[in-house]
């Protein structure tokens, strides 16, 4: 992401709930630790599942010595517009997605090149795993059972080519992708995020219950060819009346 002449910050944004109070405060700890910078919090206080946002920042400060400590606050009429005006906000309209299995020191210094150029104006790691990957692989759509990071890259549409050169360095280090965080809409990328022999099971089914295209928008996945063989791989069409 561009730095705008300013220092670069790294750090964590934590949910502070209420149902354990202790776990929001280790985590700061834990940011702190890591050698991050931040550690910020939602500020939600009509959210009786949150904890009290300035008592938490007060004992988090208390319990670090070097990260700054922060809540992110906006006003309620500043994010929802009345109904005689129209919402004029919004984000960046070209995204980059892409799921990893470990953040490896070659693809940590391709992002870290692409957050350092300001071709890149959000780049960001999630975390996957956990009881993600205890459904076999063939059991759903979704069958990325291995990988531990999405990671997502995001710049406005002057930036899109520059990005494009970063997210090509990256994309060999890949293992799939999530199709909600793309803007890219290549047919190719439909491989990516739903590898063999999911995506024959999925053309199947959309050839039984979709075989017109009516759905064919974002990632349209095509009916499966006559002579695909994979029209009955998803069971029987369903009867018409």
């Amino acid at each position: 992401m561009p730095d705008y002449g300013h220092e670069l910050l790294l750090g964590t944004f934590i949910t502070p709930t209420a149902q354990d109070p202790a776990r929001a405060v280790a985590l700061a700890e834990l940011t702190e630790a890591a050698r991050l910078d931040v550690a910020t919090f939602q500020d939600h206080p009509y959210n009786a599942d949150f904890l009290d946002t300035y008592t938490l920042l007060t004992w988090v400060a208390a319990r670090t010595s070097r990260i700054h400590v922060s809540a992110q606050l906006v006003p309620y009429h500043l994010i929802v517009a009345p109904p005689e005006n129209r919402h004029r906000g919004q984000g960046l309209g070209n995204t980059r997605s892409g799921l990893l299995d470990h953040i490896t020191p070659e693809a940590a210094a391709i992002v870290e090149k692409a957050m350092k150029s300001g071709d890149v104006m959000v780049m960001q790691f999630r975390s996957m795993g956990g009881a993600v990957h205890d459904i076999p692989e063939d059991a759903m759509a979704w069958s990325h059972r291995t990988q531990n990071f999405s990671v997502i890259a995001a710049t406005a549409s002057s930036h899109v080519s520059r990005m494009n050169a970063h997210w090509a360095r990256l994309y060999p280090h890949l293992n799939g992708m999530y199709p909600s965080f793309e803007t890219d809409t290549d047919p190719a990328r439909l491989a990516d995020a739903f590898p063999e022999p999911v995506l024959t099971r999925l053309r199947a089914l959309k050839t039984a219950w979709d075989p017109d295209n009516v759905f064919n928008r974002n990632f349209a996945i095509p009916p499966a060819a006559p002579s695909d063989g994979a029209a009955h791989a998803g069971g029987a069409a369903p009867a018409r009346r």
